[in-house]
């Protein structure tokens, strides 16, 4: 839903603009991307650069998991969360409760197999770099544990030169002549050659395995969602604050709060 929201709409900003704070705010210029001075006093920033998909798409299993993982980058998959998974310091996380049901969502950018063949995901977490490995984790790959094999989501960046079109806020005239990295110029795009050789990383047998995944849009009409989500205004008339909001911890957000009692976690 939100890459069909990315690649409809006019995009988003990047974290810097609006960091994350587990609350729901308006959606209006200052809610969108803010900028602060050294006295605390915030303000809108005008026309921040913003971010599109021009492709996006699901993927699950294993092997179609890794295989665009190797083609485009990270994918978004969802998850359950156990109350073992909210205590997890390190190592390879397996879940032992059959829980699959999702309640979060986690992003998965690599694989690897230990030396004994224990076969494990790489993920990025969004609970800060005091929880698990420095916010990353390591969990059970192949046997769909926490249910993080069942839907996975990918996007691909829209080209939109947002360096460039921003260089003239930064005061550098030369900045466009220096000229962008282009995927062209690393190289050819890359294929699912490179796996392990004991891995089937396409279910199609008859595919040669030097071809390119999904090489095409995987973008539907009729993907699901209410046409109501996406007719519904988004913005909303109200005076712009000239002060960021106070911080907000984890244990305040409701959503949260909610979970911990669902899983008899002490408040």
């Amino acid at each position: 839903m939100v890459y069909k929201w990315m690649h409809e709409k006019n995009g988003v900003t990047d974290e810097t603009c609006q960091p994350y704070q587990a609350k729901t705010n308006a959606c209006r210029a200052f809610n969108e991307c803010r900028d602060c001075q050294h006295n605390g006093k915030c303000y809108a920033v005008k026309d921040p650069a913003k971010y599109k998909v021009e492709q996006y798409g699901f993927v699950r299993g294993e092997h179609q998991m890794m295989a665009e993982i190797k083609q485009r980058g990270p994918i978004s998959c969802r998850q359950a969360v156990t109350t073992e998974f909210f205590a997890y310091k390190g190592g390879i996380f397996k879940d032992t409760t059959g829980d699959r049901r999702p309640r979060h969502a986690t992003s998965l950018l690599g694989w690897g197999t230990t030396d004994d063949g224990k076969k494990y995901w790489i993920g990025r977490n969004s609970w800060g770099t005091y929880w698990g490995e420095t916010g990353f984790f390591k969990v059970s790959r192949g046997e769909n544990n926490l249910g993080i094999e069942e839907e996975c989501s990918w996007g691909v960046p829209a080209k939109a030169n947002t360096i460039t079109n921003n260089s003239h806020k930064l005061g550098l005239a030369d900045f466009a002549a220096d000229g962008l990295v282009t995927s062209q110029m690393l190289g050819e795009t890359p294929t699912v050659d490179g796996f392990d050789e004991a891995e089937t990383l396409i279910q199609d047998d008859a595919t040669p395995r030097s071809q390119s995944v999904k090489p095409g849009p995987v973008v539907s009409d009729d993907d699901g969602h209410s046409d109501a989500f996406y007719s519904t205004p988004m913005h909303i008339t109200e005076p712009e604050d000239d002060v960021s909001p106070g911080p907000m911890n984890a244990d305040e957000d409701p959503a949260f709060r909610k979970q911990q009692r669902e899983d008899g976690v002490d408040m």
